[in-house]
């Protein structure tokens, strides 16, 4: 799911609570389209340092997949779909996912 891009971007790295013309400062990144500063609450962090010890990826990486998951399940449940998983065994289990 993920995307690659080779080209570079210009992009306007925007601070946060401030005004795009005044803040803005233009930088040169492969593939970035947009930078986001964000404080994780405990259990967040907590899973970003367990997903990151168990994959081997970068935060930024799966902080990319995670927002790309989300949108897709969203889109999914808004066209009346469900998300349902399925072991090894055949069992499947309903989830439950309230947005």
């Amino acid at each position: 799911m993920q995307v690659c891009s080779r080209s570079i971007r210009r992009e306007t790295v925007i601070a946060a609570g401030k005004d795009p013309g005044i803040a803005g400062e233009q930088v040169d990144e492969p593939g970035v389209v947009a930078r986001v500063n964000i404080a994780l609450v405990k259990e967040s962090a907590k899973a970003l340092l367990k997903l990151q010890k168990n994959t081997g990826l970068k935060k930024v990486d799966i902080v990319n997949r995670a927002i790309q998951l989300y949108e897709f399940i969203a889109t999914e449940l808004k066209e009346g779909r469900q998300v349902v998983v399925r072991g090894d065994d055949g069992h499947e289990v309903l989830v439950k996912i309230f947005m």
